[in-house]
């Protein structure tokens, strides 16, 4: 049976708090690196920060992958949160 192969890699912590989304291409990818939990879940609230700047009141009229980016954060952000069994 194939196991899983888990890829990390290294980043810049300052660029991917200041622009995550020039970092990583989605939020899911924040998980792959190499950085601990807390400096993921500073870097998925900065990304959810930046989201909601660009929201615009009507979120219906949304356009791109903001609200799916937002739902995918905090789902991370919940899985990150739970101890795991």
């Amino acid at each position: 049976m194939r196991g899983r192969i888990s890829m990390t890699y290294d980043v810049d912590l300052k660029s991917a708090l200041i622009d995550p989304s020039a970092v990583f291409k989605r939020p899911q990818d924040v998980l792959k690196c190499s950085l601990s939990s807390a400096d993921k879940i500073r870097i998925l609230k900065a990304w959810e920060y930046d989201l909601r700047l660009m929201q615009t009141a009507d979120e219906e009229n949304m356009t791109g992958d903001e609200g799916n980016f937002l739902q995918e954060i905090h789902t991370l952000l919940r899985d990150i949160n739970s101890p795991t069994i």
